[in-house]
Formats: structure tokens, C-alpha cells, sequence
């Protein structure tokens, strides 16, 4: 027994930090801190007050995420809306960079959004035309947007070359 209340109820606030602390698709950040907090009841720091500190941070994460939800889903719900009525608007614009500097990854989802927009794209333009008309900026431009996608392309064909080359697992 555990003394002080009842012990089925401690035990349920123990597995929850539990689950917390070992699941994936949790922040590794909240996970830390459940494990920290497993950590502490295992010294003796009483299960309570860690137990309340996570759930509260658990359910205003949960809350602020099913909010950004929401907003995404009332958004797609008024570009779709707009688009019936031919006002198309713009999507927001992804961001370049995370909060610490790195590029942004993409899905996959935008990678094949993006070039099949780009399909056959050159055969749209006349070469004469447009070079007498980019400023030297923006034919600079376009050297390195092109010269960049060649590099992908080529780590991107070895990256298949190579997954090709590796043995593929097998369920068991």
C-alpha cells in the first residue's frame, strides 16, 4: 500500500507519467520531463504534484495544437469556399528557416506539389524573350536555383542507388 491515499490512483498517475515519458510521438522535451519526474517519486518527491505539473502541461499542449488544428482547418475552409467562388486566395507561405537557424524541411507532399507545377515548365518560355528581359539579378538567380536543383538531383539519384543497393528487411 502507499501510504497517504489510495494506492490504485497513485499507481494510475505513476503509468500516465510513465506513458508520457516512453511515448514517441511526444515532444522529447515533455518526455524529459516526465522521465525527470519518474526520476524524483523514485527518490521520495511525492507523485502528486509531478503528476499535476505534466498533466497541466500535457493538456495545454494538447489544447494549443487541436487550436492550430482548428485554425488550419477553418483556413483550408475559406480557401476552399473561395475557390468555388473563383476568388482564389493565396496560400500563407511556408517558412525558410526554423527558430534556430536551420532550413526548414518540407513533406514530401510539397516536393511533389512543386515540381509538378514545374512539369515541361521550359516549354512555356521563349529563351530570346526572357533573356532580354531578366535584369542581371534575377538571370543570377536563376544560375543558382538551377545549379542548386542539379546538386539535389544528383544526391538525390545516389540516394536511390544506394537504398537500392541495401537489402531490404522483411516482416516477419
Amino acid at each position: 500500500m502507499i501510504p497517504g491515499g489510495a494506492s490504485h490512483t497513485t499507481l494510475e498517475k505513476i503509468g500516465y507519467l510513465e506513458n508520457i515519458a516512453n511515448n514517441p510521438a511526444q515532444p522529447e522535451t515533455f518526455r524529459a520531463e516526465a522521465a525527470a519526474g519518474l526520476e524524483r517519486i523514485e527518490a521520495g518527491d511525492p507523485v502528486h504534484p509531478i503528476y499535476q505539473a505534466i498533466r497541466d502541461a500535457d493538456i495545454t499542449a494538447r489544447e494549443r495544437r487541436e487550436a492550430e488544428m482548428h485554425a488550419r482547418a477553418e483556413a483550408a475552409v475559406a480557401q476552399a469556399k473561395s475557390i468555388k467562388k473563383g476568388k482564389r486566395t493565396p496560400p500563407r507561405p511556408l517558412p525558410l528557416v526554423t527558430d534556430d537557424g536551420q532550413p526548414v524541411r518540407y513533406p514530401l507532399r510539397a516536393f511533389i506539389q512543386t515540381w509538378g507545377e514545374l512539369t515541361n515548365w521550359w516549354t512555356h518560355y521563349d529563351a530570346n524573350t526572357i533573356a532580354r528581359e531578366l535584369t542581371d539579378e534575377q538571370f543570377e538567380n536563376f544560375l543558382a536555383t538551377t545549379d542548386g536543383t542539379v546538386r539535389f538531383a544528383d544526391a538525390l539519384r545516389a540516394a536511390r542507388e544506394g537504398a537500392a543497393e541495401r537489402p531490404r528487411l522483411r516482416a516477419l
